[in-house]
This record gives structure tokens, sequence and C-alpha cells, in this order.
């Protein structure tokens, strides 16, 4: 795979059961990080949300803790 198909496909947009399962965590994390407003995203309906891979990226690097 070349750099520009890498950054072609992380900028693809994917549903909240994708970005759950791209982070290995319960869609409920992804609804609540939204609601928070911490989670960036697109709302296109009443239930429809969409992210994107690098949105995920800084918001878990956002929540990440280095354990002590």
């Amino acid at each position: 795979m070349s750099p520009t198909d890498s950054t072609q496909r992380r900028s693809e947009w994917i549903t909240r059961g994708q970005a759950a399962e791209y982070l290995n965590v319960g869609v409920n994390i992804i609804y609540d990080g939204c609601a928070a407003g911490g989670l960036k995203h697109v709302r296109l309906g009443h239930r429809t949300i969409r992210l994107r891979r690098e949105w995920l990226d800084a918001w878990a690097e956002a929540h990440a803790h280095v354990a002590k």
C-alpha cells in the first residue's frame, strides 16, 4: 500500500459501530464521547453519526493516561 492509499483510506467516513470496533470499545463509549462534545463527529440525522479515524485517534490520544 502506498502512502497515498493509506492517507486516502484514513480519511474515509466511518459509522459509530466501525469507530467502536476501531478503538476496541463499546458503541456507548462513542456515543458518550460525541454527547460530551469531546469527540469530533458529524450528525447526518437523528441517529446517524459519521466520524473519521484521525478524529478518533486525536480523541483517544487526548484521553490517554500514562501509568505511574
